[in-house]
């Protein structure tokens, strides 16, 4: 019975690939990398938390233009199975891929709009702060007392939100 189990898997290339090439691509995207990670940070050695630290970056670009195009890209039958070989390639030490991709492709573009970045950053902060204070002082319970003609801290941010003003006071 097992024997027939394996056969269809292995019969199957949509089975193959959903039940052992993408598990494979998750372990050596996510476990491996992780304890890797750790041993690295508890270690010594500076060029081995340079690997990992440029692999996570690396990966989570991937990952992130991976969510953009995933509609399309699963339709590709072997989409996995390279990705497989790509996480592999950007892992090993003899190929050294996530530097290589972090160095000729993402530290430039980066550092070419490191201060746009940086003033998005750093303005979305701001807004989520103000929005987290504007929250922070709606009443938790409704009273007579608490009841008045004036609208809620809710209220006024569901305006501000509604007229664009969100994140524009106080910069």
């Amino acid at each position: 019975m097992a024997s027939t189990a394996v056969a269809t898997v292995v019969a199957s290339p949509h089975l193959t690939t959903e039940f052992v090439v993408k598990p494979l691509v998750v372990l050596l995207s996510f476990a491996y990398p992780f304890y890797a990670s750790f041993k690295a940070l508890d270690s010594q050695s500076s060029e081995n938390k340079a690997q990992w630290l440029t692999y996570w970056t690396v990966l989570s670009c991937v990952n992130f233009v991976e969510s953009i195009f995933y509609w399309v890209l699963a339709w590709l039958p072997i989409f996995f199975s390279l990705k497989l070989l790509f996480v592999l390639w950007l892992q090993l030490p003899m190929t050294k891929g996530a530097s290589i991709i972090y160095w000729k492709f993402l530290y430039p573009q980066i550092k070419k709009h490191e201060d746009k970045i940086d003033s998005a950053v750093s303005a979305g902060q701001k807004r989520v702060l103000r929005m987290k204070d504007q929250w922070a002082s709606i009443p938790t319970t409704t009273s007579s007392a608490t009841v008045s003609s004036r609208p809620s801290a809710a209220e006024r941010v569901l305006q501000e939100m509604e007229a664009g003003d969100v994140g524009e006071k106080g910069e």
